[in-house]
């Protein structure tokens, strides 16, 4: 018999405990709506985690927007480099601006029509073809009056159909 009185004692103490457990304000917690009282918990817990992240965030931001400034100043730099090489490297050497355009003018080797186009050709360029009068003026005023020179204008199609 006394080993039936120490289970019902036993029984008893745990019943109570089970019991006292429940009723007190400790680390148990009783939820009458989980989800309202679980999202709030969750929510005061995260706080300070989701306050860190957006500081780092905004951190990000700032850095960001700090290098995007950053490189907008280099390319301008970089650009105002290459407009002022490209003018140098593009104009190969002979040829002389008149009027809006480069001219290259040749003073000493007498070429036929189709060797002079293919020499442009191999320079980069083609024969030249008078845009305006204004270009024309300004051509007749560099060039030697008692020379001829070939213009990218021909009849090879339809003779007297000349074309450029």
């Amino acid at each position: 018999m006394s080993g039936s009185a120490v289970f019902f004692l036993c029984l008893f103490l745990a019943y109570r405990s089970l019991a006292e457990t429940q009723n007190s304000d400790g680390s148990v917690c009783l939820l009458t709506d989980p989800p309202k009282q679980c999202g709030e918990f969750c929510l005061t817990a995260l706080k300070p985690l989701i306050d860190h992240i957006a500081m780092h965030q905004e951190q990000w931001k700032n850095s960001d927007i700090l290098k995007i400034n950053e490189t907008r100043v280099k390319l301008d730099r970089i650009l105002e480099r290459q407009e002022t090489w490209s003018l140098k490297t593009i104009i190969p050497p002979g040829f002389e601006k008149i009027g809006n355009r480069y001219f290259y003018v040749e003073k000493n080797h007498h070429q036929n029509w189709f060797s002079a186009s293919k020499t442009c050709l191999q320079m980069g360029g083609q024969l030249a073809v008078i845009q305006d009068e204004a270009e024309l003026t300004d051509l007749r005023a560099r060039i030697t009056h008692d020379t001829s020179y070939w213009l990218d204008i021909n009849d090879l199609v339809n003779e007297g159909d000349y074309v450029s």
